[in-house]
């Protein structure tokens, strides 16, 4: 019987695909093994067609404006075209939305709305003439089209599918012939698959991975699978009996004709023979084995009369022990991970198998060995790749049902799609095509049956049939954190988001050998995150710890129109006109767009360093080698080298070669310098054959001698005589006049209106106090607490002033207070400033907070200065932004920077740029330098915009050319965080002072 398309498909819960091939593991067939063993990747197989390229295109706003004869033979009159693949919102078509929590349609399952917009692709393929011995088969393979489509082949409807992300494979044979051909495809942007795919990113349409025709004899395999393990009592160290279990075939009509042959990483034949359908062992004396340092892979062919298929082997055990670690080929092993979204730019979901590469060798750059494919299955080339490179992979099947928990009223339950029975079938078999697919990759440790959909009926399910499956992997949902008693029978892994250390020190002081996992956390949004060095340390200290996956990865944004990737202008939730939208909350990621890394990233980087300085005392250095599986020699050459006052002596090398996998080692150095001066040592890492620190490994540093904090570049006064200070009063200002200087005081702004000191200003405008910072995106909670006390709109009210004159100095003591209308007083300020004949000031300032008020952003002052003081040196951590609980890439030395180098670019204008532990700035104007030095280190930062340019502006295009330097010189910031979406700053972190007091100086030379 003909099959005809049914509009009715796309909300029917059951109907998971029509006519497509059963979900099978992923191989790329060749014509024999000569080809598959040269084959640089699936392109050069003779079986291989690519269909990638350009498609006729025509898109709708609503399925109901396509012709009723379409539906028949799934005709049309084209008249533009799309690259395949893509997604069809970059090419022009409909608009972006970035929806997180929110569905994008009304929610009425399984119904979807009636304007339901469609893309129409066309394109012709050839068929050329193939001879196989007792016939031919041709299979047409979409690796990810959003959300469904209907497929048409020489006018006769071929079949159906609706999960974007896995691969949907037709059998064409009785639908193609010898010659052209005519392909064309419906592809629908709602269907009940939008209930279960609200995952958080942009929402995009079209075919947005690979298509390909792969041309098989009539007798082939159609799946395999196998395992392939270390015999346990055979370990050690990285080698081990290797068990090649060639577990399950099925096929057409291939009978007992399976040969196999297994080859090294240098193509050397192993082992050979036939296979018959049951189990069959393969040992493999003094196998390498498989790791994410050591990622060796064996090559296994599985040939039949007229083709041969190609597998990548990877001999590894995934475990649990009963200490809650997890153990790979019985080693215990951390996961340091990042989730992963397919995003870019310019091609939306689109990514191509460059993109991939390009994430995969940052990632290994800065210290990850774990992904999780948030929230949707990868390509098979993603995955390959991870294998490849060296990755432990939680792979996570396209299941997100957020949107339930934001209904309206009593109606919001996050279990309502999971305990539906209705909808048992549409999950479990997004699970059973992900795991089908991919199960025979070395890189998966673990199967995720999804993300955020709560917990019933239907996970249980998928939880099940995972197991059946396949055994050997460890099996995730995050979901059961909110049904903690059903965890223990179907669960293998407890997992959580976002946790802070109060409830992870709980937990485990409850279930010390329960293995545990933070799947999300360190929301790496704007500038942050600030927590990472809490979370690793308490992954060293509890070993059920296992691992724990930042959110996330990249930013996503898409570029917006009128913008190039030159000149990029991009474009969050809401710049597109789509609503619902969740703002800048996609911009989250480690990376920028375009890749760029934040200083997120080097801060994981340094902590992360493979080989760990422990302490450094006298001549000794203690290290631990990090890596599990290789000693520290095998990769790396250590680096030390002392720094006195901010200035680095020479590198000196340290062999590494006896630091084994696991273990701690103290080594004889050179001693300290023997100083009075600011001493701290640093450590890095350098290639193992190379003569030099590598660049790229970060550092990390030890203060071995506190030294004077304030200890700066020398200040000589000039003055030569005592001529007196005069002191005037005009208006609301006092005028300070000395030898070579003249300072003016505001008594509106309550700090210096001018500093002019040899003819020089220093001042474009006057200075002043501030507590407020341009939220950061981490300060989404927090900021409206500050907002409600008036710290946006802080007012200043003068209590008192008296200036007091001596011989040899002046003293200005002014109090006053921080307030906003309608709010009480913020805080109250005693100041007390004192002038020498040199023209140097300092100050000592006392400050009492209402304790009422919330917790403050910052307290300094802001100097804004004239263009020709543009270049600053400072003594503290650096070269790029500190925060008290982000500085651990940053190290304590000198460093010079401008205002515009010091900027961090973030898409969404915010606080940045700030540098930690400051014992002293100084600028210079021509032949005058001006310093500012503290008695305790402070924090400072030199910008391009003030503070409440950045507050104002929504995104980094928007904002002004920059024309000032502003330096910001504070007592102290408050953290980061990751409170975005992780938990609130921690105590230790947050300006929580009531009272306090600081003293600085500017000198003048």
């Amino acid at each position: 019987m003909k099959l005809r398309a049914d509009k009715k498909w796309l909300a029917d819960p059951d109907c998971v695909g029509v006519n497509t091939v059963p979900a099978r593991a992923y191989y790329i067939p060749y014509n024999d093994a000569q080809e598959a063993l040269t084959a640089g990747d699936r392109r050069d197989s003779s079986r291989f067609t690519s269909l990638n390229g350009t498609w006729d295109f025509a898109y709708l706003p609503s399925i109901n404006d396509l012709p009723r004869s379409f539906w028949t033979a799934g005709q049309y009159d084209f008249k533009t075209q799309i690259p395949v693949p893509s997604c069809w919102q970059n090419q022009g078509y409909d608009h972006h939305q970035y929806t997180n929590v929110e569905y994008p349609i009304p929610y009425d399952p399984p119904f979807v709305p009636d304007e339901n917009p469609v893309g129409l692709y066309h394109r012709q393929f050839t068929i050329a003439p193939v001879t196989f011995s007792g016939g031919t088969r041709y299979y047409l393979n979409f690796e990810g089209v959003d959300t469904c489509f209907y497929l048409w082949i020489n006018d006769q409807f071929v079949g159906f599918d609706q999960v974007s992300h896995a691969n949907s494979e037709f059998d064409l044979t009785d639908f193609v012939h010898e010659g052209v051909n005519e392909l064309t495809v419906l592809v629908v942007k709602w269907s009940v698959g939008t209930y279960f795919e609200d995952q958080d990113k942009f929402r995009l349409s079209g075919i947005f991975r690979d298509v390909y025709l792969l041309t098989r004899p009539q007798d082939h395999l159609a799946d395999v699978a196998f395992t392939a393990e270390p015999d346990p009592e055979t370990i050690a160290g990285t080698t081990a009996t290797g068990q090649l279990t060639l577990r399950s075939w099925s096929g057409n009509s291939v009978g007992a004709a399976v040969t196999y042959q297994l080859y090294d990483h240098d193509q050397t034949l192993l082992r050979e023979g036939v296979w018959q359908q049951q189990n069959l062992v393969v040992p493999v004396p003094d196998s390498h084995l498989w790791t994410a340092e050591t990622p060796v892979l064996y090559t296994l062919l599985l040939q039949t009369a007229a083709e041969t298929l190609k597998f990548s082997v990877g001999f590894r055990q995934w475990a649990l022990d009963d200490q809650g670690r997890f153990l790979v080929n019985g080693q215990p092993v951390k996961l340091y991970g990042t989730n992963h979204h397919d995003s870019h730019p310019v091609r939306g979901a689109a990514v191509t198998l460059a993109d991939q590469r390009r994430d995969l060798q940052l990632m290994k750059q800065h210290h990850f060995n774990a992904i999780r494919t948030s929230h949707y299955p990868k390509s098979p080339e993603f995955y390959e790749l991870c294998d490849q490179l060296g990755f432990y992979v939680l792979s996570e099947a396209d299941v997100e049902c957020h949107g339930v928990g934001e209904l309206y009223g009593t109606a919001a339950n996050g279990d309502l799609l999971a305990a539906d029975p209705a909808y048992q079938r549409i999950i479990v078999d997004r699970v059973e095509r992900m795991v089908a697919a991919d199960r025979n990759f070395a890189c998966i440790f673990g199967w995720s049956m999804g993300n955020e959909s709560g917990y019933g009926v239907n996970f249980a399910a998928a939880l099940a049939r995972t197991k059946v499956l396949d055994p050997t992997r460890l099996r995730h949902y995050e979901g059961l954190c909110h049904a903690p008693e059903a965890y223990a029978s179907v669960s293998d892994v407890f997992s959580v988001m976002y946790w802070s250390q109060v409830q992870i020190e709980a937990f485990m002081a409850e279930h010390a050998t329960m293995p545990f996992m933070l799947c999300e956390y360190a929301h790496a949004m704007g500038n942050g995150p600030g927590d990472l060095k809490m979370y690793d340390d308490l992954m060293q200290k509890y070993p059920n710890f296992i691992g724990a996956f930042v959110w996330e990865w990249c930013d996503h944004a898409m570029l917006l129109p009128g913008s190039t990737p030159v000149t990029p202008h991009y474009g969050y939730g809401g710049d597109f006109g789509d609503e619902p939208n969740f703002g800048n909350f996609c911009m989250d990621g480690l990376v920028y767009p375009d890749r760029r890394p934040h200083t997120g990233l080097k801060e994981y980087q340094a902590i992360h360093l493979p080989i760990q300085l422990v302490k450094v005392a006298g001549h000794q250095l203690t290290l631990h080698n990090r890596l599990d599986f290789l000693t520290a020699g095998a990769r790396y050459r250590g680096y030390y080298r002392y720094s006195e006052a901010g200035q680095p002596g020479p590198w000196q090398s340290l062999d590494l070669s006896d630091l084994t996998a696991g273990t701690t080692r103290t080594y004889s150095i050179q001693s300290q310098p023997e100083t009075a001066a600011l001493v701290t040592l640093e450590w890095t890492l350098g290639c193992q054959r190379g003569a030099h620190p590598c660049r790229q490994e970060a550092l990390q540093q030890a203060l071995l001698n506190p030294g004077s904090p304030a200890s700066s570049p020398r200040v000589v006064a000039e003055l030569a005589v005592n001529d007196p200070i005069q002191v005037t009063t005009a208006g609301r200002t006092l005028t300070f006049s000395g030898t070579d200087f003249t300072y003016v005081f505001d008594l509106r702004q309550l700090s210096w209106q001018q500093l002019i000191n040899h003819n020089q200003n220093w001042l474009a405008a006057a200075s002043s106090w501030q507590i407020w910072r341009a939220p950061i995106d981490n300060d989404r909670h927090i900021k409206h607490e500050w907002q409600q006390a008036g710290y946006d709109r802080v007012l200043l009210k003068l209590d008192d002033y008296q200036v007091t004159e001596t011989a040899t100095a002046i003293t200005l003591a002014v109090n006053f207070g921080l307030t906003a209308t309608a709010r009480q007083r913020i805080l109250s300020a005693q100041t007390l400033w004192q002038l020498d004949l040199a023209g140097n000031l300092s100050a000592q300032v006392k400050v009492k907070r209402d304790p009422t008020t919330p917790v403050l952003p910052r307290f300094g002052l802001t100097f804004p200065l004239v263009a020709a003081a543009q270049e600053a040196t400072y003594l503290g951590y650096g070269p790029h932004e500190s925060y008290p609980d982000k500085h651990w890439s940053s190290h304590l030395g000198q460093f010079t920077t401008t205002a515009l180098t010091n900027y961090e670019p973030y898409q969404r204008p915010q606080e940045n740029g700030s540098h930690l532990g400051t014992r002293w700035v100084q600028l210079q104007q021509a032949e005058r330098t001006l310093t500012l030095r503290s008695q305790q280190p402070n924090s400072f930062s030199l910008l391009p915009y003030r503070t409440e340019t950045l507050t104002q502006t929504a995104h980094l295009f928007e904002l002004p050319q920059p024309s000032e330097n502003i330096l910001s010189w504070d007592f102290k910031q408050a953290g980061v965080g990751s409170n975005s979406c992780g938990p609130e700053l921690a105590e230790k972190y947050r300006f929580a002072e009531t009272e306090f007091e600081w003293e600085f100086s500017l000198a003048f030379e």
